[in-house]
């Protein structure tokens, strides 16, 4: 987890989205545990009623068979014993794309699977020194922009600096090149507002307690 599969399947969606005639959804999953509530996500997401006398599973068959949609199924892994279900769905709606994001495969016939790298991280060694504009460097690495970008989210006047970019960096390595996404958002809040990143060596509380919470996140262990 953390790895930046949402925000990836949805830049995709968007990309995308001109090819599909009827539309792009999202189907969050990520507060669903329960299998058979798989038909009911769907369904809400794509606005479709139950109907008296039918399940919902049936609706959703009829509902899609001629449409030409890309689903977006979000933290799949949540409910994976619900695979049988989206391989259903494919085979009666023969102009319905799926895109999962998961840690788990579906294991469904004609399943791609992506597997997501971490992002690019600078080399101990470009830390050091006094490289010209070391900043501009630094925001040249994937993980290092995006911790940028989502520290721009949260704290709309932060920016890489001289001053801040090597510990930034370091941060990235520490995380091991994980974006973390936007689940980071709120540990990341607290860290930007209570220390500048500069004033707060690597190895100091202020970090510490922001890199302890965005592991327990990126890896779901909230104990």
């Amino acid at each position: 987890g953390g790895i930046g599969k949402t925000r990836l399947a949805l830049q995709v969606g968007l990309d995308v989205a001109d090819h599909f005639t009827d539309g792009v959804f999202q189907v969050t999953l990520a507060a669903i545990s329960e299998p058979a509530m798989l038909s009911a996500a769907i369904a809400h997401a794509l606005s479709v009623p139950e109907a008296p006398g039918q399940s919902l599973g049936d609706t959703l068959h009829d509902y899609l068979r001629d449409k030409h949609l890309l689903l977006l199924l979000d933290n799949f892994e949540q409910v994976v014993e619900a695979a049988p279900q989206v391989a259903g769905l494919l085979e009666h709606c023969p102009r319905l794309c799926v895109l999962a994001t998961s840690r788990i495969s579906l294991r469904v016939r004609g399943e791609r699977e992506v597997p997501l790298p971490p992002l690019a991280l600078p080399a101990e060694e470009e830390l050091h020194g006094r490289a010209l504009r070391l900043e501009e460097k630094l925001s040249q690495y994937a993980a290092v922009s995006l911790f940028v970008t989502l520290a721009r989210d949260v704290k709309p006047d932060f920016r890489l600096t001289a001053a801040n970019a090597a510990a930034v960096a370091r941060i990235c390595q520490q995380l091991d090149g994980l974006p973390l996404g936007r689940v980071v958002d709120i540990p990341l809040k607290w860290f930007l507002c209570a220390a500048d990143i500069a004033d707060d060596p690597l190895g100091g509380p202020t970090t510490r307690a922001f890199l302890r919470s965005a592991r327990r996140i990126a890896t779901g262990h909230y104990a």
